[in-house]
């Protein structure tokens, strides 16, 4: 069974439909962004505020399908990306960078289910993974180095009296012997 042609005005109401779904989710976008921005900031200091906010943050999330991503906590929490990176090191108690790292490590696995969910490009996922967690290329090139020991001229010397003697023979040129 053939399939039927498409004509002309089936794909302009594809298309139409496309870019009208492409206003929709950008509109969603910006009102969970703008949501985000309107939050007052959050005391960093306080672990519980900061989790609350967290939470607040994914479940908005949720609720308008957006993904969670690290600048987007970052903005919810009144923060820009580079303190959001610091949190683990050097902000606060024990207490709040431990509270941190479980974040980072809830973001981090977001990422990694969108990235192994084939939701982004490999190279989107790699450009990401260097910028929000550290990720690098590199190459490790393992070489067996051998060290010689440097010999003074007096072990070169005892060396060359130890060689046997040896006898030179002079040829002319091109000539045998």
């Amino acid at each position: 069974m053939a399939r039927p042609k498409l004509t002309q005005n089936d794909l302009t109401v594809r298309e139409q439909a496309q870019i009208t779904t492409n206003a929709e989710e950008n509109k969603v976008m910006t009102r969970h962004s703008l949501n985000g921005l309107a939050a007052q900031p959050v005391d960093l200091l306080d672990t519980e505020a900061v989790e609350r906010r967290t939470m607040e943050y994914i479940t908005d999330c949720m609720n308008s399908g957006t993904r969670v991503t690290p600048p987007g906590l970052a903005l919810w929490l009144g923060i820009n990306s580079a303190d959001l990176k610091n949190w683990l090191t050097e902000i606060g108690t024990e207490e709040h960078r431990k509270a941190a790292s479980r974040i980072y490590q809830f973001l981090h696995a977001a990422w990694a289910d969108v990235l192994m969910g084939g939701k982004i490009s490999p190279s989107a996922g790699m450009f990401l993974g260097k910028n929000w967690f550290g990720y690098r290329e590199e190459q490790r090139i393992e070489t067996a180095e051998t060290v010689e020991k440097v010999k003074t001229l007096d072990e070169l010397q005892k060396e060359a009296e130890a060689l046997p003697d040896i006898t030179i023979i002079e040829t002319q040129k091109g000539g045998r012997k």
